[in-house]
């Protein structure tokens, strides 16, 4: 392929893509006009090839020949150095035009190009709007195109408002015309809330300060027409900034069509209240409301309520069906009461009727900063109201029912009580044969939301489920890189019948490296915080490897009643970790017995309390640097293992014995990092002697009344250093745990030998 062909089909690209931008044509069209024009004899000059690709365009009734006039006149415009004839460049600059230095172009639309830009006279930075205007475009079309232009410099500078662009100057140079703006140095909506870190709370508070500054403009008689994301610009202070009147009008005044003669839609499709996508000429300030609504519903739904394959299509839909209720669609995670009520301002908002809106932009502003504080929104219930009385005046008929049922609320389960002295104990695990319980899952964007195991989330916090390398994840949202949770509810039949369970979670490693998310339960065990309503069953510790994982959890002595806040049994947290979660599955867990066996016989030796334990410097208990006896297993490291002892690679074994008070069934339960290895009746019955993140081992021993024998042996490499060892007995379906501890050791252990 010559030189020519190449540049003549790049052109051919540009065109067409300039024509899908406008929307024009759709994208079918533009691959059925690129493979007809593929398939024609090749010519010689790059004129009539691309005039050739063009035409057929127009041959094709795809644009008319006034709108490829136009598409022509911009693409050799952009294709353009600069404005005037070309400078020579400076500092990388692209030249000038008039009094202003062109720096970069940071934009462009149908009507004209966006520069930053130095003005030379006053020294400031500004963003320079240039006016593109075809000269072979009809005349209709290019007055239409000037006054726009001409009205949005009028409009705009008669604004003045902190979220409101502010206008310097307007003229013309060199024949064409210019708006000089207040530069924002940020992005627009539109990629600012893509951010990963950006939470439902903070893009409310955005539209907020965007109904503010547009009732601001309604006050001051002016209609915008055009709101949407990509017309705000947010800066570095996450403040936003409307921008672009360019389709603005004063209240009381005729509005054109929603099409130009040439049908050029004015406005955006997807953006554009049914009263517009008609071309009413009453349109006023609830048209605006209107298109905020729409913002709302992509906050909360992360999509766009009307989408079609062309401008006409999404007008159509917009116009004459129902919007879709966002909590049919949602990915948007948030509490249900929370979540109603901004639903119901969005769809208040959004009513097709004018008169079902907000009157003014200022009460829907309102009514979402009565969301933001957690205060009643009472707005949103007269609007439904309102709703159902005009509904039931169309049908002829009322028939109404409000079920307060969408949201149910479960009763909560006594709390378990341990069985009266001298009653008879069952155990659930030694049952044979035993019903199996099926687990109860979440999966992001599951088609089930009865599978046992239920999102909870408080009114402050709200998290997405997206689309991430293949699959759909649940990604709580991070603002200002606070800490995060995940909350979980399990099926509160499910909980009783699993003394033991174990919990898998499938997640992405996106880092960053060495950073964590811990997994905690609501348990039987007293001894942790809450008496027990968060005992840590382990972490999972991120590489940043970029590639699916799965981590597995045990549940040593799952109590599961709905202590945790919102009501949840199961809780994911993290201060720094990306949390990116594609699926959770909690089953039981039935260990196999790993010491069955009859007591030692000790009769005549004199037992103490507590563990005799022998601290060693470094890693393979070969050092010995202190002797002591330590009445329980519970440790939590924070500086040195000993007085003037190391932090980090130190090791240390305990020895004596397990006092056992009554025949049964007993769970070990053993939470450590780094390496720990226990020793029952001279049988190794937990080995996990390598360096690990905390984690919880567990053993099940079938035990006569009596003394076993015990040894505990731990080594710490590096990092935290922490290590719990805790006794459980399992009675009437649950693991209780065996308070006070009972270790034991013989007098003799205690001098070194």
């Amino acid at each position: 392929m010559d030189s020519t062909s190449s540049s003549s089909d790049a052109g051919d690209l540009r065109l067409g893509k300039r024509a899908v931008d406008r929307g024009l044509i759709t994208m079918d069209q533009l691959r059925d006009a690129l493979v007809q024009h593929a398939r024609m004899a090749p010519v010689t000059t790059k004129e009539t090839t691309a005039s050739r690709f063009a035409q057929l365009l127009r041959e094709r009734g795809f644009i008319t020949e006034s709108q490829l006039e136009s598409l022509l006149e911009e693409d050799r415009i952009a294709t353009s150095v600069s404005l005037t004839p070309p400078p020579v460049p400076k500092g990388g600059e692209l030249g000038t035009f008039g009094k202003f230095r062109l720096r970069s172009e940071i934009g462009r639309g149908g009507m004209g190009l966006v520069y930053e830009a130095h003005d030379g006279d006053l020294d400031r930075r500004v963003a320079l709007k240039v006016l593109l205007s075809s000269p072979n475009a009809e005349p209709q079309e290019r007055e239409l195109e000037e006054e726009r232009f001409v009205r949005e410099a009028r409009l705009s500078a008669k604004l003045k408002h902190p979220h409101i662009v502010s206008v310097y100057e307007a003229g013309v140079i060199h024949g064409r015309r210019y708006i000089a703006m207040e530069f924002i140095n940020g992005q627009p909506l539109s990629l600012w809330r893509k951010k990963g870190s950006i939470t439902v709370r903070q893009q409310v508070a955005i539209l907020r300060d965007i109904a503010l500054a547009v009732h601001h403009a309604h006050e001051e008689g002016i209609i915008h027409r055009d709101l949407k994301p990509g017309n705000v610009l947010i800066d570095g202070r996450n403040e936003p900034h409307v921008a672009d009147f360019g389709l603005a009008k004063f209240l009381g005044n005729d509005v054109s069509q929603s099409f130009t003669v040439e049908g050029r839609v004015v406005g955006t499709p997807t953006y554009m209240s049914p009263e517009q996508v008609r071309g009413a000429k009453t349109i006023d300030r609830r048209t605006d409301i209107y298109s905020m609504g729409v913002m709302l519903y992509e906050i909360i739904t992360g999509r766009l309520p009307f989408e079609g394959q062309t401008a006409m299509e999404v007008m159509m839909k917009a116009a004459n069906d129902p919007v879709q209720a966002p909590h049919k669609i949602t990915t948007v995670q948030l509490n249900p009461a929370v979540f109603r009520s901004l639903e119901s301002i969005c769809l208040k908002a959004m009513s097709r009727h004018p008169d079902d809106r907000y009157p003014d932009a200022r009460k829907f502003a309102g009514d979402l900063t009565r969301w933001l504080e957690g205060h009643t929104v009472r707005a949103a219930g007269r609007w439904m109201r309102r709703a159902l009385r005009r509904a039931a005046i169309a049908a002829g008929a009322v028939l109404v029912v409000l079920g307060l049922a969408m949201f149910g609320f479960r009763p909560r389960r006594p709390d378990a009580a341990a069985p009266a002295p001298g009653a008879r104990a069952t155990s659930s695990i030694a049952a044979a044969p035993r019903t199996a319980v099926a687990p109860v899952s979440y999966e992001a964007g599951g088609p089930s939301p009865d599978s046992g195991l239920r999102l909870c989330l408080g009114a402050g916090e709200d998290c997405r489920v997206d689309k991430y390398e293949g699959k759909a994840v649940l990604r709580p949202a991070r603002p200002d890189g606070q800490a995060v949770f995940l909350r979980f509810d399990v099926d509160d039949r499910w909980a009783p019948t699993v003394p033991t369970a174990e919990l898998e979670i499938q997640y992405f490693d996106a880092g960053p490296a060495w950073s964590n998310f811990s997994v905690e339960y609501d348990s039987m065990d007293a001894r942790c915080p809450q008496e027990g309503t968060y005992k840590r069953a382990g972490m999972v510790v991120l590489e940043g490897s970029r590639r699916w994982r799965s981590a597995r959890f045990i549940f040593t002595c799952p109590r599961l009643e709905n202590r945790m806040e919102q009501g949840a049994d199961i809780r994911l947290g993290s201060d720094r970790a990306e949390m990116i979660i594609h699926r959770m599955e909690l089953r039981p867990w039935t260990p196999p017995v790993a010491f069955a066996g009859p007591p030692a016989n000790v009769e005549g030796e004199g037992l103490r309390p507590g563990l005799v334990g022998e601290y060693h410097a470094g890693t393979h208990l070969a050092d010995p640097r202190k002797r002591v006896v330590d009445a329980d297993l519970v440790f939590d490291w924070a500086g040195p293992a000993w007085a003037g002892g190391p932090a980090d690679q130190f090791s240390i074994r305990w020895s004596g014995g397990v006092r056992v008070p009554a025949k049964g069934r007993y769970l070990l339960d053993v939470q450590s990092d780094d390496g720990v290895r226990v020793f029952v009746g001279g049988r190794l019955t937990i080995s996990n002697w390598t360096p690990h993140a905390p984690m919880t081992d567990a053993a099940v021993c079938d035990l006569e009344t009596g003394y076993f024998p015990l040894q505990v042996e731990y080594f710490e490499q590096g990092g935290g250093a922490y290590l719990r060892v805790c006794w459980f007995r399992e009675r009437d379906g649950r693991m209780w745990p065996v308070d006070p501890p009972p270790y034991v050791h013989l007098a003799s252990l205690e001098s070194p030998k």
